[in-house]
């Protein structure tokens, strides 16, 4: 049981649900209300069993390209102790890896198990292999970020990277099979995912320093504040599309109010600049992820698919209350 929770702790387990809904929500920008993910559970599940599988594999691979920095800042991961070896962590975080690219290549063919969804033989194309092509992509850019660029200045860019490719994955994998129209609003939901990491990633960078850098904080909280701005308006580019909140003005509002709390949160920490305070507006922005995957799904795909990532939210608090999310 002990050996458990440390494998839980190493691939930050609370923060599990925060990578699949990012799929989801994917689904749910490609499909529209007729294609969203509920309709197409076992490319659902496929399709989060790799955006988890990879989201571990990065988080196991990342403590163990930085064990001797979290060594002498004494922070205590099952690898610092001794819980978990490096040898056996190493391992699993590859072989994540390659599961995480292998079910990234089979959700499209889990799309095609329904009668009324057999692909046609225009379908049967180049465009299967897309999803497991983002897959090995974002293998690649997991790898990246955790080993030979963790130390770059455009380390943050491609931990934002990696979070467009995760809904891009979601995207892809209606897209494979069926004959979506993916406009401009697609790539600006994908485009503020990438930015709003990103700029967390800035704001983190230094996060166990004594002294933060206001200079620092600002650049990458407003760089988030733009990502979920990105988000917010991506509507306003395909204004004939079908949405569930109308008028337009609506859906921004609603990411306006759920980011609320989180510049509460990031105020807090550019005002002490206080380590403890800027881990509290992390932790904050992170636990945002689902609500805005939550508002997308249901603002492109209807109400219930926005619902279900909605509730990822409850089991997510609970495991935080248990394990370090950071």
């Amino acid at each position: 049981m002990n050996n458990l929770r440390a494998w839980a702790q190493l691939v930050r387990v609370p923060n599990t649900l925060t990578s699949c809904a990012d799929v989801l929500a994917g689904m749910s920008v490609g499909g529209g209300f007729a294609h969203h993910y509920l309709v197409y559970p076992w490319a659902a599940i496929l399709g989060s069993c790799a955006s988890i599988a990879l989201y571990w594999a990065g988080m196991v691979l990342n403590d163990v390209f930085d064990i001797e920095q979290d060594r002498q800042q004494g922070r205590p991961g099952p690898l610092v102790t001794g819980k978990i070896s490096i040898d056996s962590a190493r391992k699993w975080g590859i072989a994540l890896l390659i599961l995480g690219v292998i079910c990234s290549a089979l959700g499209p063919f889990a799309m095609t198990r329904s009668a009324d969804n057999a692909p046609s033989e225009s379908s049967l194309s180049l465009w299967l292999a897309v999803p497991g092509l983002i897959g090995v992509a974002l293998a690649a850019a997991i790898y990246a970020y955790d080993g030979p660029c963790k130390k770059s200045w455009f380390a943050p860019w491609i931990m934002g990277i990696c979070r467009g490719l995760n809904m891009s994955l979601g995207i892809a994998l209606v897209a494979a099979v069926i004959p979506v129209a993916l406009g401009p609003a697609s790539a600006a939901v994908v485009i503020g995912h990438v930015l709003y990491i990103s700029g967390v990633t800035i704001a983190a960078r230094r996060e166990a320093d004594l002294h933060q850098s206001r200079s620092r904080l600002i650049a990458g909280w407003t760089i988030c504040a733009l990502g979920a701005s990105s988000i917010a308006f991506s509507t306003s580019w395909e204004p004939t599309r079908p949405l569930r909140l109308e008028p337009h003005w609506v859906f921004p509002l609603m990411i306006a109010i759920l980011m609320l709390p989180l510049g509460r949160r990031v105020l807090d920490a550019m005002r002490t600049l206080q380590p403890q305070r800027l881990g509290m507006a992390i932790r904050q922005a992170i636990l945002s992820v689902l609500f805005l995957d939550a508002a997308i799904a249901l603002q492109f795909s209807g109400d219930l698919p926005g619902i279900v990532i909605c509730l990822m939210v409850l089991p997510t608090l609970l495991l935080s209350r248990w394990f370090r999310s950071t």
